[in-house]
């Protein structure tokens, strides 16, 4: 998603018009095959309900957040607000490369343990 973020900002700031709409394609298809549905599995997976219940209401407030600023960013900051969102998205990459626990292959137990300091 950074990489095409990036480039959605390059042709906008160029004025590459065909290349606008295949870099906004490629965005979303690229999200809906990554971070748009692994957020919702992953956490419905490490998490109980209570946290659950409380990553959904953030999850959902970001959006709102988002929803409301980038209007406004593409008033004062044209094509280069993309920028502004390919900033989080190369974090995210080194964030979740780190810190996000593979859950392939355990069981239950096991995850409910994974993220446990006591491990017990």
């Amino acid at each position: 998603m950074t990489i095409v973020l990036v480039l959605q900002t390059i042709s906008t700031v160029y004025g590459w018009g065909i290349m606008e709409l295949v870099f906004t394609i490629l965005f979303v298809v690229v999200f809906e095959f990554g971070p748009g549905p692994i957020v919702w599995l992953y956490n419905a997976e490490i998490c109980n309900e209570t946290a659950n219940s409380v990553s959904v209401t953030i999850n959902w407030t970001m959006v709102v957040i988002v929803s409301l600023i980038t209007p406004v960013l593409f008033d004062n900051l044209n094509g280069y607000t993309f920028l502004v969102f390919a900033a989080p998205s190369a974090v995210s990459v080194i964030y979740i490369y780190f810190m996000m626990k593979e859950t392939k292959g355990l069981s239950d137990w096991q995850i409910a343990r994974l993220y446990r300091s006591d491990k017990a």
